[in-house]
């Protein structure tokens, strides 16, 4: 498992309040593993682990919550 899936992994983890197995090939809204609420925190998890800021138009725009994306974007970041 690469840094950044572990780390997206323990941020879905901690959203959700629950271990939960997340795969590159992961849809987190699609597959119903994160909720509304459950995904605004899981995002500011993500931010607060990497420095990065999510702006909303790029989550939409990119599909950030399919997990192959937000590695792919995390990784250009």
């Amino acid at each position: 498992m690469t840094d950044n899936l572990k780390m997206i992994e323990e941020a879905v983890n901690d959203a959700v309040g629950r271990e939960i197995e997340v795969s590159a090939e992961s849809h987190l809204i699609d597959d119903e593993i994160l909720d509304s609420l459950d995904s605004a925190v899981f995002l500011l998890n993500v931010e607060k682990a990497t420095g990065m800021k999510l702006p909303e138009t790029e989550i939409d725009t990119h599909d950030l919550f399919r997990v192959s994306n937000l590695l792919a974007y995390l990784d250009k970041g």
